[in-house]
């Protein structure tokens, strides 16, 4: 199908105001790109042709003479690529012949400008391999360029290409019934960046686990799709909209954004929601008031204005209650992010279904894009689990930490993955609190328990019965022997029951304990480790798993150590500063370590430099109490720091006369044990005996935001169990643990009899 000329007279003044500034240094904070697109969408071959013009201003400090295109679809050629080679066996099983894609660069000129009426020149173009040397990679496209391009100098690009639609096994691609996820879908510049020796293209090949790093640009798309679709996009609302015979033309944009993506499915049902502007001297919290006496501005200042929610649900999940639960997430989201972070900026959040295929596999899954999040839901809402609103929050903060403030994602995930995992455990808490009761489910079919937090993998529990984790522990003739003949571990075959019983948290079935989000994440980091540093890059972590803990929960809980270190408003006022600097710019380690040493100390950030290293664990236990008993004129307590992370921590000692006694774990001492000793008669004090010892004890609620927990200072703790010493024990939690392991038993044997 042809595709008419570019539509480019709504952009001639832009264009001239920015070639006005073509002999000035460009800056991060404007645009340094500049997308004019159009794409026609072919629903019966799965296939896209588009056109762009595309106007580049080198923003570093040095010249170029060459491009560097990220080519983002050409990961799902085919099983060799990089991506598919460096994914999970699962993910790798799904690509099967008839459902790859990629994209096919036809046209890559270099013009005078937009709508000038020369041929160009064609430049010679080819795939690079910068990683790792793959022959069948073709994520990153080299365009050699006949002159150089200096600094603040602006080029003009005409491209032609052509798109072949993968199935939506990840973000990207067609979905059964005509639907389909425009995700990284057109030729993409990667950042040039200044480095020691002149600038550098940052522009990596696509692997499973690093994501997307771009300039801030202005976009304007039109989309040509049939007349039937629900589409969805970036910019929010078409500015312009005609019939094209059977089909119909969509122009969206938007400006500074690092990314344009878009949704287009005739089964979509669309619901609208206009959250009103708010008064941030409402805010239920008060922390509004606290930021704005912070910054030394009047609490208004703070106001949000009015935003629309557009929602494009699938048709088996459009109800009342999945409509109202999406939309109220969001708003929920647009409040607490907008009042501690400043105002969402661009009018209109798009929030897409992503659905699911015949087997039941979901396509697209949850991810952010400026002004579109994809998000995730069950058939069948519970009340007391936040699905859908936890992936609808995650994604819906992204657009403050990776779409206002950007960074480099795949070599700095801690920021924004971490960010965004923190900021969401904690307004999921704000929002809902006491509303919801966060607790685990369990799965098989359509039965769900409820059940109190576990770790997640289990490698001890459940989880992993009927396989051998290691052949370690068997003798040393017996493993060689089991690999030549392709044993894998399974030792007892999968079946439906083991299923249930492998689906189940240990110990469920006793709704007395909440799983807040974020003790969610400290419990999945603690589960996976720290053996790693936070902050390599996202190929060089050996799994996914890792990847995801160091991307994800360990920076999350380190933030929400932080927090509590030097207090919900100081940290609040560094988070909003972060987002006042560095709005439509790219933070990266350097400029984030520095803003936290100037907003929170230099001993805050010094905490943060030494817990992002790898093998990094703060653990601090009890050693030994003399006398055990706690009676006697000397009193004395040993306290061992068995991790390597050196933080000042708060004691409590409780005694029958004295009352409580603090002391403190002194970091300046460095020593791994040091001793508190307690005489009677000295300075005047009669202590009594020794009741209780407690290393960081609980934290008054009064003083942080939040339910009480059993947490203090240091939620980053690795082993609490050492936390706590008592004169007189209590025996009753043994016998509530011991009792919940009999009944366990007993259900499981009843249902698995049930069933037969």
């Amino acid at each position: 199908m042809a595709t008419p000329p570019l539509r480019v007279a709504s952009l001639l003044a832009l264009g001239a105001a920015l070639s006005a500034q073509d002999s000035a240094p460009a800056t991060r904070a404007e645009s340094v790109s500049e997308y004019r697109m159009h794409a026609v969408l072919e629903p019966a071959t799965r296939t896209l042709q588009g056109r762009q013009q595309i106007r580049w201003r080198n923003a570093s400090r040095g010249s170029t003479r060459e491009l560097l295109f990220h080519l983002y679809l050409n990961a799902f050629q085919g099983p060799d690529t990089t991506f598919f080679r460096t994914a999970d066996p699962a993910f790798r099983a799904l690509g099967r012949p008839g459902e790859f894609g990629g994209i096919d660069v036809r046209r890559l000129t270099l013009v005078r400008g937009p709508g000038a009426n020369d041929r160009g020149v064609e430049l010679v173009r080819a795939a690079i391999r910068p990683l790792d040397g793959n022959p069948a990679d073709a994520t990153v496209l080299r365009a050699e360029l006949p002159d150089d391009v200096g600094p603040g100098e602006s080029i003009w690009l005409e491209t032609e290409f052509t798109v072949r639609f993968p199935k939506a096994y990840r973000r990207t691609g067609w979905v059964p019934d005509d639907g389909f996820f425009g995700m990284q879908w057109f030729p993409k510049l990667g950042v040039l960046e200044d480095a020691d020796g002149g600038p550098v293209w940052k522009c990596h090949q696509f692997t499973f686990s690093s994501e997307f790093y771009a300039d801030y640009s202005e976009y304007e798309v039109t989309l040509q799709v049939p007349q039937a679709y629900v589409v969805g996009a970036t910019g929010g609302v078409p500015v312009l909209e005609r019939a094209v015979g059977p089909d119909r033309e969509l122009t969206f944009r938007a400006s500074r954004v690092h990314d344009f993506a878009w949704v287009a499915d005739p089964d979509f049902r669309l619901h609208v929601r206009r959250v009103p502007a708010f008064r941030a001297a409402t805010d239920p919290t008060g922390m509004a008031a606290r930021l704005a006496r912070a910054m030394g501005v009047p609490v208004q200042d703070l106001d949000l204005p009015e935003t629309t929610i557009r929602l494009l649900l699938q048709p088996e999940h459009d109800t009342a209650a999945q409509v109202v639960r999406h939309l109220d997430a969001v708003e929920h989201g647009l409040r607490h992010c907008g009042l501690r972070f400043g105002p969402y900026p661009y009018g209109v959040i798009t929030v897409v279904d992503p659905g699911r295929d015949l087997r039941g596999r979901s396509l697209g899954g949850g991810m952010e894009y400026p002004m579109l999040i994809t998000c995730g839901t069950d058939p069948w809402l519970r009340p007391r689990r936040l699905t859908p609103e936890s992936v609808t929050l995650h994604e819906f903060t992204h657009q403050f930490w990776y779409g206002l403030v950007g960074n480099d994602e795949p070599h700095t995930a801690w920021i924004d993955e971490g960010l965004t995992t923190y900021t969401e455990s904690r307004l999921a808490t704000l929002a809902y609190g006491e509303s919801v009761r966060p607790v685990r489910h369990s799965e098989f079919g359509l039965l769900a328990l409820a059940a109190v937090a576990q770790p997640r993998d289990a490698p001890h529990g459940l989880a992993s019965f009927g396989r051998i984790a290691s052949f370690g522990s068997l003798p040393g003739a017996v493993a060689p022997w089991l690999v030549r003949h392709h044993f894998d571990g399974t030792w007892l075959p999968r079946t439906t029951l083991l299923d249930l019983l492998r689906a189940q948290p240990t110990l469920s079935y006793h709704r007395e304990a909440r799983l807040w989000p974020h003790l969610d994440d400290r419990a999945t980091f603690l589960d996976r480790g720290s053996e790693y540093a936070i902050g390599l890059a996202a190929w060089e972590y050996p799994t996914r798993a890792l990847y995801g803990v160091n991307a994800y929960q360990r920076p999350a809980t380190l933030y929400w150590t932080l927090e509590r270190m030097v207090g919900a408003e100081r940290w609040w006022r560094f988070l909003r500063e972060v987002q006042t600097r560095f709005r439509y710019r790219h933070v990266g380690d350097a400029e984030f370590g520095a803003l936290l040493a100037e907003s929170c100390g230099a001993d805050a950030a010094a905490f943060f430099a030494a817990a992002r290293r790898p093998g990094a664990v703060l653990d601090h236990g009890i050693a030994a109490v003399r006398p055990p008993h706690g009676f006697g004129p000397v009193k004395e307590v040993l306290v061992r720091r068995k991790g390597d992370l050196v933080a000042e921590v708060p004691i409590r000692f409780r005694f029958a006369k004295a009352g409580e006694v603090w002391r403190r774990f002194a970091p300046a001492e460095a020593a791994p044990v040091q001793r508190f000793v307690f005489r009677d008669g000295a300075d005047g004090v009669d202590y009594g005996r020794l009741l209780e010892v407690w290393i960081d004890p609980p934290l008054d609620p009064r003083g942080h935001e939040g339910p009480p927990l059993p947490l203090g200072l240091h939620p980053l703790d690795a082993d609490l169990t050492d936390n706590a010493w008592r004169t007189d024990r209590d025996r009753a939690p043994a016998r509530h643990r011991g009792l919940r392991a009999l009944l366990q038993a007993q259900a499981e044997l009843s249902f698995a009899q049930w069933i037969g």
